[in-house]
């Protein structure tokens, strides 16, 4: 069972200010792309307080209309949130409890105590700006994109309802770039190419895929997989959640993104 770290912060995290109609804070996975220096002297990029690249992991945030989560760079997040006419206050914030590299968990711990400072934000287009209330900005997050990230599939809806995939089944999906997409449907490989529209949503073209037999219940598992992810037309990420919908809105996919170790190891 995972262990959960209650945050002790003094009062509460809240965000103030104005948006713009071009983006919508919530029902949207936010990745911080900018982030203030312990010193407050500018912004940089959260990679350049890593050293070692290649233990960097993102650090992201999604709203919804009563909470928020996300993942700090090694533990994820999370916190009750009232959103009130662009004002966010939130509640009840708390974390996991996993050790990473010194300096992620040096980044991890400068975001927490940042976070503290907000005061009002602000959306643009594609981008959100938090600052704290002499105006000065500690934090730029851009919408994240499915571009260059992996995910691994949880459930899938079996015609009556959202069912986990059993033991030993793994499917999973990667997009690239240029639009390209592949993966596993727990049996063969697939390979293709995807097309993102406002409003979050989402085709792909006709899969070209590998001719490999397996266990039998697997294989309707794969073509089940298949047919779902031909029907998506909609997208929603979620902190470490990418979610697909068909045409009448229902739930028939869901994926848990692939940890940074495990990317790694293909």
């Amino acid at each position: 069972m995972k262990r959960f770290l209650l945050l002790s912060v003094a009062g509460l995290f809240a965000f103030s200010g104005c948006s713009s109609d071009d983006a919508d804070i919530t029902d949207a996975s936010w990745k911080l792309t900018e982030i203030i220096t312990e010193d407050s002297s500018n912004l940089i990029s959260p990679e350049e307080m890593v050293k070692d690249t290649d233990m960097y992991s993102p650090i992201t945030v999604s709203f919804t209309e009563t909470q928020a989560t996300g993942t700090a760079g090694v533990n994820n997040f999370f916190s009750l949130v009232k959103i009130d006419e662009n004002k966010l206050t939130f509640s009840n914030i708390g974390a996991t409890r996993k050790a990473a590299s010194p300096d992620m968990m040096k980044l991890e711990q400068h975001f927490f105590t940042t976070l503290i400072q907000s005061d009002h934000f602000r959306i643009k287009k594609d981008k959100l700006t938090i600052k704290d209330k002499n105006d000065r900005v500690l934090f730029v997050f851009a919408l994240n994109k499915l571009e260059n990230t992996e995910w691994t599939l949880l459930s899938l809806n079996d015609g009556t309802a959202m069912v986990s995939v059993p033991e030993g089944f793994t499917a999973d999906i990667s997009f690239g770039k240029d639009n390209s997409v592949a993966g596993s449907n727990g049996v063969n490989r697939y390979f293709g190419s995807y097309n993102i529209g406002e409003k979050n949503t989402i085709s792909f073209s006709q899969m070209g895929t590998t001719m490999m037999a397996g266990p039998e219940e697997f294989m309707v598992l794969a073509d089940r997989f298949n047919s779902l992810l031909a029907e998506a037309v909609e997208y929603s990420l979620s902190g470490n959640t990418l979610s697909f919908r068909n045409a009448e809105k229902a739930l028939v996919m869901t994926f848990t993104a692939k940890e940074q170790s495990e990317s790694n190891e293909k």
